[in-house]
């Protein structure tokens, strides 16, 4: 289903994404329950990442003017998250393409 997921990975059902074939997700990961990943441009995780239940990963996004999002455009941006040691994080953001967090 990845492009590339690392040995020791194991995700929770239900778990839902976009393509999958976009994600690359290192060693040692865990997602618990509801899982989400819009992996409409890449998706890329570190090693020993842990994630909590319901977490989303978005890398779609439409625009916030009206009248443009009235065109039924909409874009993707490359996410690449270095997440380590179990930390938590929630992201969300309108104008932010790339998130990384290295401790």
């Amino acid at each position: 289903m990845f492009h590339k997921i690392g040995a020791g990975g194991y995700i929770e059902p239900p778990f839902h994404t976009d393509y999958g074939t976009n994600t690359t997700i290192g060693q040692h990961f865990y997602a618990n329950y509801d899982a989400i990943f819009v992996d409409v441009n890449r998706i890329t995780i570190g090693d020993n990442v842990f994630m909590g239940p319901r977490v989303g990963l978005y890398t779609a996004g439409h625009p916030i003017d009206a009248a443009i999002r009235a065109e039924e455009l909409e874009y993707a941006g490359r996410l690449q998250s270095v997440m380590t040691f179990g930390l938590a994080v929630t992201w969300s953001s309108i104008r932010a393409s790339r998130l990384e967090v290295t401790s």
